[in-house]
This record gives C-alpha cells, structure tokens and sequence, in this order.
C-alpha cells in the first residue's frame, strides 16, 4: 500500500490550474472533496500538497513552524511585491512584524468595528441580485473597501476610497497572472502590456496611500495606518 497521498493526475490538472487563475478557491474546493482533506497536487518536479483539515493546517504552520518556510512562490512574489510580511521568511519577517504589531491590538480593532461594519454594509446595498451569482467575487469587492476603511479611514463614499480601492484591485489582478508558477517571476522584466498595467497600479497604490497616511497623521483617530 503507497503512502503517497491521493490527488489529481495528468496534464488535465495543469489545464485546470490555469483556468481557475482568478477562482482557485473553486479548484481546491472540488479537489478536496473529491480526494480528501490531504491532497498532493501535481506540480512537475516538487511536491505539492492541500491541507484542509485545521487540525492538518495547525500541525504543519503551529506545531512544526520552525520547519517551514515560503519558498519559491514567496521569492517569486518579492519581485513584484518587495519584501514585505507576505514574503519574506522569519529573519526579516519577525523584527518588521513586531513593529505592525501596535497597530493591530485588540482595542483599536474593537474601535474599528462599527466603521467598517458600515462600510461593508454600503458595498452589500449595491448587490443587484435577482437570481443565482456567484457570491465569491462579489464578496472580494465588499472586503477590500471595508480593509481599506480599516486602515485609512477611507470609505466607498469617500473622495479618495474609491481611487484607493480601485488602485489595489488593479494590482491584485494584474499579479495574480504572475503568481501561477513560480517560474513566471522573470517576465516582469520584460515590458509586456500586463507588466505595465502592474507598475502603473503599483505607482498608483503608492501615490494614494501616501496622502492617506499623511492625512492620517494629521488626524489620527482610531485607523490603522494613523501609526505609520
């Protein structure tokens, strides 16, 4: 009897990885089901696998976080992303989190309920629903301006949080065409439309986060960014 894991194979897998770029929590919901809650997914020479099950997820990133690191995927982001928390590994990751932490204790968040609690319920009066939808995406575009809320103070009906909310959800789908395999990192040296559209995103989230947080500054209240 194989010790190795259950899952997908065949080329089929590949074809489906590159359909659901934009919907992959679609892809490891039906692999889940169909395979289990350990899943090992085909991804040529490495070893891939899907945890679903919390006690499986606690064991590897609680239990045992000594032993695991980011890897390629992070290294690939960083050239699109920088070093920030998502992608650099616990040397530089731990002392820049400890200097977030601050920002994110339990009262402040409590101060921040009822804001973005409102502004998620703005974004939910715009849904024109008039039969079956995918809630998935459309939920995408509720959480983000309420983030955005959270942190700068900026709401939907704001001056600015419609420019901020638009500027990070270009940026969000431009990388997201980058991120399919690690290997694709290089090409965001080459001037192809996407790339562009990436750094003129990338300028973008940039040149509005700066004024809000300056704003912030000036009056502080309770958001997050009021303590960058």
């Amino acid at each position: 009897m194989s010790d190795r894991p259950p899952g997908p194979r065949g080329i089929g897998t590949y074809v489906d990885y590159l359909r659901s770029v934009k919907t992959p929590h679609l892809l490891f919901q039906d692999v889940a089901r169909r395979y289990g809650d350990l899943v090992r997914l085909p991804a040529g020479p490495k070893k891939v696998f899907l945890l679903s099950h919390p006690d499986h997820v606690r064991e590897v990133f609680v239990d045992h976080v000594d032993a695991v690191y980011k890897g390629r995927g992070a290294a690939a982001s960083g050239r699109m992303l920088g070093d920030g928390l998502l992608t650099t590994e616990a040397a530089v990751h731990d002392p820049d989190r400890a200097i977030v932490e601050p920002a994110l204790d339990p009262e402040r968040l409590t101060q921040l309920g009822d804001a973005v609690g409102a502004e998620g319920a703005r974004c939910l009066d715009r849904w024109n629903v008039n039969g079956p939808f995918d809630v998935y995406p459309a939920l995408a575009k509720v959480t983000l301006p309420m983030a955005v809320q959270g942190l700068v103070g900026e709401g939907s009906d704001g001056a600015d949080g419609p420019r901020i909310v638009k500027a990070i959800d270009d940026l969000y789908d431009t990388f997201n065409v980058f991120k399919i395999l690690p290997s694709l990192g290089p090409l965001v040296k080459i001037p192809l439309p996407k790339v562009r559209r990436f750094e003129r995103a990338s300028h973008e989230v940039d040149v509005v986060l700066a004024k809000a947080i300056a704003r912030r500054r000036a009056d502080p209240g309770p958001w997050v960014m009021s303590d960058f």
